[in-house]
């Protein structure tokens, strides 16, 4: 009999080592699961962050392109206002000079009218002078006569 309690014992020992293992077997069968569940989750997540940092990569090179353009075409402004600051200088040059040259030709004008005023009275005190001697030679003939 006693043989037969141990080999019960046994049997149960043999049994609950099975419960056992078959525990730990379904507890290690849902932590592989658990872990391809989550390794599949990060792997998918990974997947997204490649395409979103690639969606970044793509849009960072357009703002690359576009900011040379904008540099390009900023540059190019800074040259055509270069060019027209320069071409209003000399239009407020030659305006200046425009200017000063009227300033001349008034003054200029203004001697020659006086100048004109004064050669008319000069010419129309020689025609009196001429006129008197005219005048007088005329009267000492007639009382010569």
């Amino acid at each position: 009999m006693e043989k037969e309690n141990e080999i019960q014992s046994a049997n149960e020992l043999k049994e609950a080592v099975e419960k056992q293992i078959q525990s730990h077997r379904e507890a290690h069968q849902k932590q592989i699961s658990s872990l391809r569940d989550e390794l599949d989750s990060k792997e998918k997540l990974i997947m997204e962050l490649q395409d979103s940092n690639q969606e970044i990569v793509l849009e960072q090179e357009r703002l690359k392109v576009e900011h040379e353009k904008l540099k390009t075409a900023d540059q190019e402004k800074s040259r055509q206002l270069q060019e027209l600051t320069l071409l209003q200088d000399r239009r407020e040059q030659a305006r200046q000079d425009l200017k000063g040259l009227e300033e001349t030709v008034a003054r200029e004008l203004q001697t020659l009218h006086s100048l004109r005023r004064l050669f008319v009275q000069d010419l129309f005190r020689r025609v009196r002078k001429v006129e008197f001697v005219i005048l007088s030679f005329i009267f000492t003939v007639k009382h010569v006569l």
